[in-house]
C-alpha cells in the first residue's frame, strides 16, 4: 500500500511549470543557511525558536 501510494506521489504532474523561454539554471553552488529562524502557529504553539542551521 506504502509503495503503490510513493508511486502516485512521483506520478503527480508538478503543478508549478516554467515560462515559455524559461533559462536553465546553470550554475548552482548550493549554499543553504538558515539564521534565527522561528514559526508558531496561530494557537502560538511554537515549532521553532531561533534556530540556526549554518
Amino acid at each position: 500500500m506504502g509503495f503503490k501510494r510513493f508511486i502516485g506521489v512521483m506520478e503527480t504532474e508538478p503543478e508549478i511549470v516554467d515560462r515559455d523561454g524559461a533559462v536553465p539554471l546553470a550554475s548552482v553552488r548550493g549554499d543553504i543557511e538558515f539564521r534565527d529562524v522561528s514559526f508558531a502557529y496561530n494557537n502560538g504553539c511554537n515549532v521553532l525558536d531561533d534556530v540556526s542551521i549554518p
